[in-house]
């Protein structure tokens, strides 16, 4: 995997061990810090920053877990179709006990 040098930094940034009060968001990073994301200026909607760290977030420590990145090539189509299923049923779960607190 080769990244350019901006995105080499910040992916060793975010996969360092670190515990930023807040682990929806990359350590070190803000919602409103004024950085480059893997080559992408953050949007001036703090929520979408918070997202998008998210995601890098996530996809670093799946890349550190599994060693593979999304375009992995051993799952086929039909197994990424069940992959998102489940998730979504979990999704659905997820926001059926949140609706009890209603």
């Amino acid at each position: 995997m080769e990244f350019d040098r901006l995105s080499e930094d910040y992916y060793n940034r975010v996969t360092k061990d670190e515990d930023d009060g807040d682990e929806s968001l990359v350590p070190g990073l803000t919602e409103t810090e004024p950085e480059y994301v893997f080559g992408l200026r953050p949007t001036a909607d703090p929520l979408v920053n918070k997202v998008i760290n998210r995601m890098v977030k996530r996809s670093a420590e799946g890349i550190e877990k599994y060693k593979v990145t999304m375009l992995r090539e051993d799952v086929s189509t039909a197994q990424w179709i069940d992959h998102a299923i489940e998730e979504l049923l979990d999704a659905a779960i997820y926001l059926e006990r949140l609706k009890r607190d209603l």
